[in-house]
């Protein structure tokens, strides 16, 4: 018993530290230093609500962002994932 008062008074003493850290920013400071970008992330990652890129979502979008744009970017592959995909790698 003598135990247990011990742990739940060292609770009671940290849980306004611990409370502190789940509180939410001031609506102020987060529109201040977190302001809503008007940016529009085309990425298949960004077309989904969740989940991950799966590679046949990503390697047709990857292989059309860089099309008609070989003095700017170069797709080469840098080896195979251990499913036997092909790693690419965008210069």
């Amino acid at each position: 018993m003598k135990k247990f008062l011990s742990v739940l008074g060292i609770m009671l003493l940290f849980s306004p530290l611990v409370q502190a850290q789940f509180d939410a920013e001031p609506q102020i400071i987060t529109n201040r230093f977190f302001p809503a970008s008007n940016l529009k992330i085309r990425t298949p990652a960004f077309q989904k609500k969740s989940g991950f890129t799966k590679y046949k979502e990503m390697m047709p979008w990857l292989l059309s962002a860089i099309k008609d744009k070989e003095s700017l970017a170069t797709l080469t592959y840098i080896g195979n994932s251990q499913n036997g995909k092909a790693i690419p790698m965008v210069v």
